[in-house]
């Protein structure tokens, strides 16, 4: 459709929220917070927040001075000192002197060195929490409060909180078992009966031995491997694995079904020009959602613009992309706004793709929407002064969750005759373009207002 157009990829997950914008583009507090974590939450009234991220550098900073540093130091040799016994003059007797134990400086080094990734995980948040924090401040918008993240987590973030124990005990009983069993392998742990309190990195010596065919061991190994690997094979993956794996693919495949169907009842493609900033319009869990206005030619050489709702993660929302071409791959899609005791129906195209065009596009491609749905209103035709024939229709989409898009269209000549014998119920298929139209609104007997009108002029209709 857009030919041999260069476009720009952008990034589904993109967010300017990162590391390294804050450490380039943040102010001085951001910055300050590399080395003071908190601060720029606390400079930005996120007070508790800061205090928080302040404690866990503070209280990482002395573990790592009190125990975390000796046992970081500790883990190349494993220690040195030996289990000795020494004569006590006073009692005249032999005592035990405790030596070092290779178990639990090795132990204590991986959960020193588990601890020191997460204090790095949590210093990128605190840079990033602080950089969000002062982008908001600076666009004027508002900026959560410590009660409104924990409120937070108990409502859209929910999946946040319930999933937050599993993954500890997972972390805790799993990830760091495996994590200090694998650096085992690589010492001579109770090779001998004096090696159970103080042992060597061995490096692959052990594995050499069993995995050696030479030896005993190696021999031993590699018949034992054989069968687990037949049994494993023809027992356990082809009674349960496998009918398992159909299963999850004939799920899948339903759903990839349902998923592409309610996709490809509602298509729209636009290629123009965005004329207007990001407006902050919801969020959805953690996901910012954006407005924006882009303008696309007729044939006419007429303007329409189009309402177009956009992730912050397709586009970054803080840069400026006014006068840029884009293409908008989406659906278009209407919800009810009350106003006034009365519902208005709103309507935008939802960007499911996004590109950033470098080069001039097609405009004869430029405005494209495909719908199959239902008449959900019965038609009204009628005839202009000039004698142009006109049905105007309202066409709902099903979307999935069982939500429905109620889209106006408008119908032209023989289209509008056609459509004038449709019922409500009808199942049609209509081809056309997205179109925008001023109109003036009486309020009241003193009182008009100028607004605009958004429909799909049809081109072809099948029913």
């Amino acid at each position: 459709m857009i030919g041999a157009n260069k476009k720009k990829k952008v990034s589904e997950f993109a967010t300017p929220y990162t590391v390294g914008n804050a450490l380039t583009k943040g102010g001085a507090t951001v910055k300050l917070s590399a080395l003071v974590m908190g601060l720029a939450n606390m400079a930005h009234k996120q007070i508790i927040k800061g205090l928080i991220f302040l404690a866990i550098e503070i209280a990482y900073i002395a573990y790592m001075v009190s125990a975390g540093a000796y046992y970081i130091s500790m883990l190349p040799s494993l220690g040195w000192r030996k289990q000795e016994e020494v004569f006590n003059e006073q009692k005249q007797i032999y005592e035990y002197v405790a030596g070092d134990q290779s178990v639990l400086l090795l132990l204590y080094g991986v959960i020193t060195i588990a601890i020191t990734v997460l204090f790095i995980y949590m210093w990128c948040e605190n840079l990033k929490s602080g950089y969000k924090a002062e982008c908001l401040s600076k666009a004027g918008k508002e900026i959560n409060s410590f009660g409104k993240d924990v409120k937070d987590l108990f409502d859209k973030n929910l999946h946040k909180t319930l999933m937050f124990l599993p993954l500890m005990g997972i972390f805790i009983f799993t990830v760091l078992p495996l994590l200090f069993m694998i650096p085992m392998a690589f010492t001579n742990y109770s090779v001998k009966g004096d090696h159970l309190v103080l042992f060597d990195w061995t490096g692959f010596a052990s594995f050499g031995q069993v995995l050696g065919l030479g030896g005993k061991l190696g021999k031993i190994f590699w018949r034992v491997l054989g069968w687990t690997i037949c049994w494993a094979v023809f027992a356990t993956f082809l009674c349960n694995f496998l009918g398992l794996l159909l299963n999850i693919l004939q799920k899948e495949g339903r759903q990839k079904f349902m998923a592409d169907k309610m996709f490809e009842n509602n298509q729209v493609s636009i290629i123009g020009e965005i004329v207007s900033d990001f407006q902050f319009s919801h969020e959805v869990y953690g996901e910012g959602f954006y407005m924006m206005e882009v303008s696309v030619r007729r044939l006419s050489d007429c303007m329409d613009y189009i309402p177009v709702m956009v992730s912050e993660r397709l586009i970054n929302v803080e840069g400026d992309y006014i006068g840029k071409s884009v293409y908008i791959g989406g659906q278009f899609r209407s919800f009810n706004r009350h106003e006034e005791k009365k519902n208005r129906l709103v309507l935008s195209v939802f960007a499911r793709e996004l590109e950033v065009l470098d080069s001039d596009y097609d405009e004869d491609a430029a405005n494209q929407i495909f719908l199959d749905g239902y008449i959900c209103k019965e038609a009204i035709y009628r005839k202009t002064p000039l004698g142009r024939e006109i049905a105007d229709l309202l066409v709902a989409v099903n979307r999935s969750y069982g939500k429905s898009d109620y889209i106006p269209c408008i119908c032209w000549g023989r289209n509008a005759r056609f459509a004038s014998t449709f019922e409500v119920g009808t199942h049609v298929q209509i081809w056309g373009r997205i179109q925008s139209r001023d109109y003036v609104k009486k309020l009241s007997e003193t009182q008009v207002e100028q607004r605009t009108a958004y429909e799909v002029s049809v081109s072809k209709i099948e029913a």
